[in-house]
């Protein structure tokens, strides 16, 4: 697999996990591991799921010792990020049974989902990548900085892209005028 391909395997972790696009180091700090790896990404996955970012985006669904107390919620947010909506009951129920009999971890799920994009799904999570990917591209391009405290618009303009191409449009310039207006 070429370089620019696991960026975009990245890129894609980044919004399936965390809805957001990548920032800079992280990309390059992943692809570099991905590439080290032969595209194995269960030690970024697992990296992700034991971040500080995971806890805060997912605060609502564990408890204190960051043990999942609302595990259909945590599966339902990962579906918003990729895809913008709720899992269907079959597709949560299923996910739900694997979760609790210690057959896959939210890691696993969460990859699973993502390489199971189809249909409009997969035209939804292609469109929010290729905002994540533009939006990374400024980044760098900028050499503006992106911290904690500018993932929560990041999350917004990414989650308004649907499978209208016209929200791609929108979402970039939306990012770029966003990524722009940083300063350190």
């Amino acid at each position: 697999m070429a370089t620019q391909d696991y960026a975009s395997t990245v890129q894609g972790f980044y919004v399936a996990y965390y809805g957001r696009w990548a920032d800079v180091a992280g990309l390059e700090y992943w692809t570099g591991v991905l590439a080290a790896n032969g595209g194995d990404a269960s030690a970024m996955i697992n990296a992700f799921g034991n971040s500080q970012e995971y806890r805060d985006t997912y605060r609502q669904f564990l408890n204190g010792d960051d043990e999942i107390i609302n595990p259909a919620g945590m599966i339902n947010q990962i579906y918003q990020n990729m895809f913008g909506r709720d899992a269907d009951a079959a597709g949560l129920d299923f996910y739900l049974g694997m979760l609790a009999s210690g057959q896959s971890t939210l890691a696993d799920i969460t990859l699973d989902i993502f390489n199971g994009a189809t249909g409009v799904d997969a035209v939804v999570l292609e469109n929010k990548l290729d905002v994540a990917e533009s939006a990374t591209a400024t980044l760098e391009t900028t050499g503006n900085p992106f911290t904690a405290d500018d993932i929560a618009s990041a999350r917004e303009i990414i989650a308004a892209v649907t499978d209208d191409p016209q929200t791609v449009i929108v979402g970039q310039q939306q990012a770029a005028s966003f990524i722009n207006n940083l300063t350190d």
